[in-house]
């Protein structure tokens, strides 16, 4: 348990949408602060003038609020605290802690040309740390400078809450710039000086950031402030360990959202990608999820992306959906997409209790709706078995009993294929010569569930429709037998 009250942020910058690694860094931190009752903010590193846009923050902002994470206060916005970090830097200035530099872009490029032609890792000289009063005045004349932080003879060390104590000699830096010369804080700077003002107790991120938290120590030192406390967590990768990929997950939660995953399935899934439970269960409600995180349980190790479990936890979550969410979303999905199922509740609720032990998420119960309602195309092949003459004497046979029924319950479309079977059976021909052209004419497809839940969701004059149309399908070249 931290010792002192919690206060975690999540920080992206608005230069894309939110892909699945940066989703996790959301949801650790917001774990983090549910379990030990602590607070979650949300600050939008939006700096990069050039990249950043408005339609990236209303994106990602609804991506949080879709997984159901939402921040304790309203959002931060780092562009909006340039007076605050020109604060910052005056009192380094004032304390010799930080220096002007003057140093164009080709003589930079010059330096570090000369540094790796001799072997030696391409840092900064430093020799605008020298510059006498005179020297520095006369320059600020000519151009606007930039501003680098003195760094410390003997390096820096911070604690990392799961790696321990992490050792920085003085040769891994050089005098890093923390105020560009437009006035825009570099992000080692505005960090520290942003989470010392929103009060940040805990950092999660990726151990990608290592290096980067070593820049804000020596940052938050000069300034004489303490800095949060570190977790460093193992990167996401892809299911052969290498960097994660579009082909292995690197892809929007929007995607995953369009693909049909629940909001709860992704969030548990993203949770699992560095942690575990005490119980090693696997699938949790997000409440349970809260309750179950332990930052003990966090991991150095890499996450592997793994589509197959993501797929199993979907659908775990998918089977706990009530009926009621499940045609909600459904219909909603459908609707997003451009796909007309204009069918009563009752109808939905056929076809959850047909599909919903067996499928994985809300965009595959779309689908089947989709197939089960209007009018069906049939492929070349498909349409081709339509010509066999047998086959054409089973459809119009069983369009016939369908015609006559008086009414098409579970056990009535039970009853019909019994009977159907029965009657092709005293003519010598087996039950799958009778069955598979009747799927195939109801679904276009060879396997699927039970005939009688085909029909059930069908309905009446849906299977009469599809029955007649697949009659009507067969090419005009083979003839009708």
């Amino acid at each position: 348990m931290p010792t002192k009250e919690v206060k975690v942020r999540f920080a992206p910058s608005p230069t894309g949408d939110l892909h699945l690694g940066t989703a996790r860094i959301a949801v650790l931190n917001w774990l983090y602060a549910r379990h030990y009752e602590g607070q979650f903010l949300l600050r939008f590193e939006d700096t990069d003038a050039k990249r950043s846009e408005v339609k990236y923050v209303e994106s990602i902002l609804a991506d949080l609020d879709w997984m159901g994470i939402v921040p304790d206060e309203p959002p931060v916005f780092q562009s909006q605290r340039v007076e605050i970090h020109a604060g910052y830097l005056e009192t380094l200035l004032k304390d010799g802690s930080a220096y002007p530099c003057f140093c164009t872009d080709d003589e930079l490029r010059a330096e570090r040309e000369k540094a790796t032609a001799k072997g030696r890792p391409p840092r900064y000289s430093g020799k605008c740390r020298n510059l006498s009063a005179a020297e520095t005045e006369q320059k600020a004349g000519e151009s606007d400078p930039s501003y680098r932080i003195n760094v410390p003879k003997g390096g820096t060390s911070f604690r990392d809450i799961l790696r321990g104590e992490m050792q920085f000699p003085e040769s891994a830096f050089d005098d890093f710039v923390i105020m560009r010369s437009n006035g825009v804080a570099s992000y080692n700077f505005a960090v520290v000086v942003d989470d010392h003002e929103m009060g940040i107790t805990h950092v999660l991120r990726g151990e990608d950031h290592l290096s980067n938290t070593a820049r804000q120590q020596v940052v938050a030192d000069a300034l004489n402030i303490s800095a949060p406390e570190y977790l460093h967590v193992g990167l996401v990768v892809g299911a052969d360990g290498s960097k994660l990929s579009k082909r292995d997950g690197a892809r929007t939660l929007g995607e995953f959202r369009d693909e049909g995953y629940s909001a709860e399935a992704v969030l548990n899934y993203v949770a699992l990608l560095g942690w575990s439970s005490a119980t090693q269960a696997e699938v949790f409600k997000p409440k349970d999820l809260c309750d179950a995180f332990e930052w003990k349980r966090l991991s150095t190790s890499p996450g592997r992306w793994d589509p197959a479990k993501l797929k199993w936890i979907a659908g775990e979550h998918f089977r706990q959906m009530s009926s009621a969410v499940l045609t909600k979303d459904a219909r909603n999905q459908a609707l997003e997409l451009g796909i007309i199922v204009e069918r009563s509740d009752d109808w939905w609720q056929q076809l959850i209790n047909v599909f919903q032990g067996e499928l994985y998420d809300v965009g595959e119960l779309v689908e089947q709706a989709r197939l089960y309602s209007g009018s069906l195309r049939y492929s070349d092949d498909v349409a081709a078995r339509f010509s066999d003459p047998l086959t054409r004497n089973v459809l119009s046979d069983f369009l016939d009993s369908i015609q006559e029924s008086v009414e098409l319950s579970e056990t009535g479309a039970q009853e019909l294929i019994d009977a159907t079977k029965r009657r092709f059976k005293d003519q010598g021909v087996g039950p799958g010569k009778v069955m598979l052209p009747i799927r195939f004419a109801l679904t276009a497809k060879k396997s699927g569930p039970e005939l009688r839940y085909c029909l059930l969701i069908l309905g009446r004059d849906g299977a009469m429709e599809r029955l007649s149309g697949a009659l009507d399908a067969a090419p005009e070249r083979i003839g009708n037998g």
